[in-house]
């Protein structure tokens, strides 16, 4: 077991300094996944503000088209031909 390590300008360092920068390296590899973890989460938040964009989009079309397919029914029933006009109108070509 290495009770001690020495650096450059510092000297040798006690098993409290060596836990103490354990700690400190502990520290920031923490940070960096933090970081890691925050840049995925705001991309994951971009693209869920996209879907929800494009979803409403989707669903206003949807009420266009329900309404226009309303009015083309309302017409069909009110302006289709009745079995008797038809009859009428290939009587008399």
């Amino acid at each position: 077991m290495i009770w001690f390590l020495v650096l450059p300008k510092f000297g040798p360092l006690s098993p409290f300094s060596l836990k103490v920068c354990f700690h400190l390296l502990l520290l920031v590899y923490i940070l960096f996944i933090y970081v890691r973890i925050e840049e995925a989460l705001s991309s994951c938040s971009a693209s869920t503000g996209d879907i929800i964009s494009t979803t409403e989009g989707l669903q206003q079309e949807l009420e266009v088209i329900t309404q226009r397919q309303e009015i083309v029914s309302c017409f069909l029933r009110d302006y289709q031909l009745s079995n008797e006009e038809v009859h009428f109108l290939s009587k008399q070509n």
